[in-house]
């Protein structure tokens, strides 16, 4: 049985790639990986045998140890490599502020920057003894990406800028059911998996003959693409061959 490995992933284009050789592939070796170290590979081993345990498979070869995934179709329900994609990482301030401001803003409920700030020093880092700060440009930056992310929304009242929180999405048992069958299919993927963690599960009715759980790993490529189109950027990609292609994104 794999070791257990709790550690956060820093960069997802890395542990992508590792995961798509593993599972794709086949049974690979530290010397099979030369574009990075050795201890960058035994650091990105111990994740994948962290994040997908039930699936790794070892054999042990003349020089080492080789590792492969092997995902049965016929046995799951759900995309494995989603715990991957959730085992991205954060800092202190992105846990306190994250907690915090979601204990702050109840639903109808508004606050300016200066508002929330005092809130926090007040009724939170009060509680401190260590002097731990949030300073009011990280605050900005926070509210900031959530706004962008949708969980919260703001509007102007005259000079001053006030946040609140958007209000939650309720889905029916239809509505579940069909994220239960897109979330696999596409094209809803890893956002119709979050949808369905907020919400009380419904035993999924769904099998599938032939499942193939490759496209969590493409998932933030199709982002980065769509992203190029609408900044109208180049973009450069490599491919597992080798080859390569530039273009403009329009």
């Amino acid at each position: 049985m794999a070791k257990s490995f709790n550690e956060l992933i820093k960069n997802f284009a890395v542990i992508r790639n590792y995961v798509r050789e593993f599972y794709v592939y086949g049974f690979k070796q530290r010397e099979d990986f030369t574009e990075k170290s050795g201890r960058s590979y035994d650091n990105v081993r111990r994740r994948v045998e962290s994040y997908l345990r039930e699936y790794v498979d070892v054999e042990q070869q003349g020089s080492g140890k080789a590792l492969r995934l092997f995902i049965d179709p016929n046995g799951i329900t759900e995309n494995p490599m989603f715990a991957v994609w959730q085992a991205k990482s954060f800092t202190k301030n992105d846990v306190f502020l994250h907690f915090v401001l979601m204990d702050i803003f109840q639903m109808n409920e508004a606050y300016s920057v200066n508002q929330v700030l005092a809130r926090i020093d007040a009724d939170y880092l009060a509680c401190f003894a260590d002097g731990f700060l949030i300073e009011a440009l990280t605050l900005r930056k926070k509210l900031a990406e959530y706004v962008e992310l949708g969980v919260l929304q703001r509007e102007s009242r005259g000079r001053e800028v006030y946040f609140s929180r958007v209000a939650g999405v309720v889905l029916s048992d239809r509505a579940k059911m069909a994220l239960q069958f897109f979330k696999e299919m596409a094209p809803l993927g890893v956002l119709g998996h979050y949808l369905l963690q907020q919400e009380k599960a419904l035993d999924s009715v769904f099998s599938y003959k032939h499942y193939f759980v490759m496209h969590v790993l493409e998932e933030q490529v199709c982002l980065d693409l769509l992203e190029a189109i609408r900044a109208e950027r180049w973009v450069l990609l490599r491919f597992m061959d080798g080859s390569v292609w530039c273009g403009l994104c329009r």
